[in-house]
């Protein structure tokens, strides 16, 4: 009796020393197999460390400067078939734009040296140009466009039986064009406009000395023609 208690005993110890090793084993295994699977899955990034997305959008420019080249051919032009000995005309029409919303632009422009031979013009104007339709990459300044126009003209008229006279007129109206880029992405274009200027004079006419016996009283193309069409076929760059 005594003997088969002890080996019951002795037996019971040996289970409990055997079962430390094999729970320190399963263990081990379980934490391995743990690390390995979190090993296998991704961990997301987070938000703040994402890449920026890279866009392909132009570069906006606010501002061009303009030279009108219409103007000298129909000058000259106008100038040949007006007079038998033309003189070469370079009239300078240079304008600045400025673009105060995405559709909305406004223009100044000066006119030097133009006219005709013996009917020569200078003078102001301001445009408002509102953009209709731009073009598809939607570059700044380009597309269809409608522009009310305010302009100041002074007009000096000399002529062989005529003293020289000074006149200056006011003119308002309105333009319809097309702004365009001279290729994708350039910062040269074309602009290309058309419409109807209504002119008035301001004041009487200044002439030049005392007008003698035999001569006319002159008259210029704006008071034989108070209202005309007006138009721009220029080049210009943006900035």
């Amino acid at each position: 009796m005594f003997l088969r208690a002890k080996i019951r005993y002795s037996l019971s110890a040996q289970l409990r020393v055997s079962r430390g090793p094999a729970a320190a084993f399963c263990l081990g295994a379980l934490l391995a197999a743990t690390a390995a699977q979190a090993q296998q899955v991704p961990i997301p990034a987070p938000a703040s460390a994402a890449a920026p997305a890279v866009t392909a959008e132009q570069p906006t420019y606010r501002n061009a400067i303009r030279f009108d080249l219409g103007g000298i051919v129909i000058s000259n032009l106008v100038n040949g078939l007006l007079n038998t000995r033309p003189e070469t005309l370079v009239p300078v029409l240079v304008s600045y734009e400025r673009q105060l919303t995405p559709r909305f632009s406004v223009v100044a422009e000066g006119l030097l040296n133009g006219g005709t031979s013996d009917e020569r013009k200078a003078g102001l104007g301001v445009q408002g140009r509102y953009y209709l339709l731009p073009t598809r990459n939607r570059a700044s300044l380009t597309g269809l466009y409608v522009a009310p126009v305010l302009s100041y003209r002074a007009v000096g008229l000399r002529g062989y039986r005529q003293p020289d006279t000074k006149q200056r007129f006011a003119g308002v109206g309105t333009m319809v064009g097309w702004q365009l880029a001279a290729s994708r992405g350039s910062r040269l274009f074309l602009d290309a406009s058309l419409g109807l200027m209504a002119w008035q004079q301001l004041g009487k006419n200044k002439v030049a000395g005392e007008m003698p016996p035999g001569y006319y009283t002159p008259d210029s193309y704006y008071e034989r023609t108070p209202v005309t069409i007006d138009g721009r076929l220029g080049i210009g760059f943006k900035f």
